[in-house]
């Protein structure tokens, strides 16, 4: 009796959303990134590409358990608004990682490819992952630690690698 009231505890537990979430429209979404009290209160973004052009865009905020979602354009000028928030974000699943790999956003990175900071990145490596977003990983001058984000691809990123003039190469996997 007991192993069955647990049997039914952990399997009904496994269906259960972790977080509970509330839908946005795109509207509304532009609005939190572009209002700079709304863009505060976010502590980060991921985002999940569906078809071509579009992606849900799952946004966790510092004051609630409650996530809010919307499906909006991918990755269009979204990108652009959540880079000038500096809201940390990553586009899609974080894959496996070597032990020389540091984990960091796509704000992270374009803010360390703008600044003087681009002087110590030896290169970037992208592999793309799909039609719409990569791996990046920032191999630098003085230290072991690579920097590793997942982010759209092609878009703002690779711009603006090119532009700071850090060599860098697009490989399959």
């Amino acid at each position: 009796m007991r192993y069955t009231w647990f049997v039914v505890a952990v399997l009904g537990c496994k269906d259960a959303p972790r977080h509970k979430e509330k839908d946005i429209d795109a509207v509304t979404f532009r609005h939190m990134l572009q209002d700079r009290e709304e863009a505060l209160q976010i502590e980060s973004i991921r985002i999940d590409p569906r078809n071509h052009d579009d992606a849900r865009y799952e946004v966790t905020l510092k004051s609630t358990p409650v996530r809010s979602v919307a499906e909006a354009e991918y990755p269009g000028t979204i990108i652009d608004d959540i880079v000038a928030a500096r809201i940390p974000y990553l586009v899609g699943e974080p894959g496996e990682r070597a032990e020389n790999e540091k984990l960091i956003d796509m704000t992270s990175l374009h803010a360390a490819v703008a600044s003087d900071g681009a002087k110590d990145i030896e290169r970037v490596e992208i592999v793309p992952l799909g039609h719409d977003r990569a791996r990046y990983t920032v191999v630098h001058k003085l230290s072991a630690i690579r920097d590793v984000s997942y982010g759209e691809f092609p878009g703002r990123m690779t711009l603006e690698i090119d532009r700071a003039q850090i060599p860098y190469s697009v490989r399959a996997r």
